[in-house]
């Protein structure tokens, strides 16, 4: 059963990712089974997500622990298990199901990879960085069909990475201010440390002992600043 059929394969007119050719088929790949939760489990974890971070709700600030994560989700110790041991049937040389039981990394040569989810993976490289490079599939992957429904996608199979813009690499700072960084890299650049004493917040440890203080989760669109406001 094809797996993310909506998902454009690789086109090299508009792709910044450039096919190199066929890599090593012994050369280790790392990928991500994400495995299928359950809608009710979802909505429930996102009622928990909310109620935790709403101030004045009365389990507000009450965070859940991985374990009770898991509980929440419920995904069934069998159908994660099942993913896992497809891959490891398949050539895998690492199958890990993380403590919540929706994902399983997994380490694997190309050939198994191609063997388990029946495609074809190629090298790419970046056009404007060819010492970037990534090994993604340019066809569609499929799954055995009493497989197909206990997996939702399989991560760093098709999508390709954006490569961080070259301004924003090598930065130098030309603020005046105090280093707040173990590192030089920082000096002269706007950092957490510096907003907080420029802003005069309180250090975490003060933060910390006082118990009054609350925190919640804020999104704010299409709302912009006003020059004028900023003047004194």
């Amino acid at each position: 059963v094809e797996l993310e059929a909506s998902v454009p394969l690789h086109d090299p007119a508009s792709s910044s990712w450039v096919n190199v050719g066929t890599p090593s088929p012994d050369e280790i790949m790392e990928l991500t089974a994400v495995v299928r939760v359950g809608r009710r489990n979802r909505d429930a974890l996102e009622r928990v997500f909310w109620a935790v971070s709403e101030p004045g709700h009365e389990q507000y600030g009450k965070h859940l622990t991985v374990s009770e994560v898991a509980s929440v989700l419920n995904v069934p110790v069998q159908r994660a298990e099942r993913v896992r041991l497809h891959f490891a049937m398949s050539g895998a040389i690492e199958t890990k199901v993380s403590p919540t039981r929706d994902t399983v990394s997994i380490k694997l040569p190309v050939a198994a990879a191609e063997l388990a989810l029946n495609t074809t993976i190629r090298e790419f490289r970046h056009r404007d960085d060819s010492q970037s490079r990534v090994l993604r599939a340019v066809d569609r992957y499929s799954l055995p069909a009493h497989l197909a429904n206990d997996v939702i996608y399989v991560g760093e199979l098709l999508q390709f990475p954006r490569l961080r813009s070259p301004v924003l690499q090598n930065l130098t700072g030309h603020g005046d201010w105090s280093n707040d960084c173990d590192t030089r890299r920082c000096k002269g650049l706007v950092t957490p440390g510096v907003l907080a004493k420029r802003y005069n917040l309180p250090s975490p440890s003060e933060q910390l002992a006082n118990l009054s203080n609350s925190m919640a989760v804020a999104e704010f669109q299409l709302q912009y600043f006003r020059k004028k406001d900023l003047t004194k």
